[in-house]
């Protein structure tokens, strides 16, 4: 099917595709500004807020690795935070990708991430959903009857007693929140650009 090799082209590319979108966004965000950036009650409060959203990223990312490392693409799992949602770590990169966007207080920026973010991630999850029922069969199928694919569903909340967790990759995964951290730190460097004269504004907004 059409639809599905477009899938399978935006999911096979997926790494490339993201650094190109993470280019051209910086390209824009170093060039301009919006009204926001000049007030600095609402400024502050973007700030705070973003940083907010990165940390929920970040835990909410740990917690969901504490369950998928070592099991993925090899069993269902339904508990923890997959108990109530069946991507849940696609739903905290999005809150860490908002995070970022909002802690700019550049609204053209802001938009733009969560646009392209809305538009090319969800094709990524139904590849990759798509992949799962052919590899775990009717046991994923199953689950995706009763678990939602993007809303989280707490009523659906359980989790065990005790865990088997594969140590080596739930470490490696402690890394991956780093760079939601160092994406906030690159914006403040940049907001701090613009305020001193260095980095120059080509277009204000707004």
């Amino acid at each position: 099917m059409i639809k599905h090799r477009i899938y399978d082209f935006f999911a096979t590319r997926r790494i490339f595709i993201s650094r190109l979108i993470g280019v051209c966004s910086l390209i824009l965000l170093l060039f301009t500004q919006t009204r926001l950036q000049g007030s600095v009650w609402a400024g502050k409060l973007m700030e705070n807020l973003g940083l907010l959203l990165i940390v929920l990223a970040v835990l909410g990312r740990i917690w969901a690795s504490f369950y998928i490392c070592g099991y993925k693409n090899r069993q269902v799992i339904d508990q923890g935070p997959y108990s109530m949602v069946r991507n849940p770590l696609y739903i905290f990169s999005f809150l860490g990708v908002m995070g970022i966007a909002v802690s700019s207080g550049n609204l053209l920026f802001t938009g733009l991430i969560i646009t392209l973010f809305l538009f090319y991630y969800p094709m990524v999850i139904v590849n990759e959903e798509r992949r799962l029922k052919e590899f775990l069969g009717e046991a994923f199928t199953s689950y995706a009857e009763t678990t939602p694919r993007f809303i989280p569903k707490p009523s659906n909340y359980r989790q065990p007693e005790t865990y088997p967790v594969n140590v080596a990759t739930f470490s490696r995964s402690f890394l991956d929140g780093v760079w939601f951290f160092l994406g906030y730190i690159g914006i403040d460097l940049i907001k701090a650009g613009h305020e001193a004269g260095i980095l120059p504004v080509f277009l204000n907004i707004g």
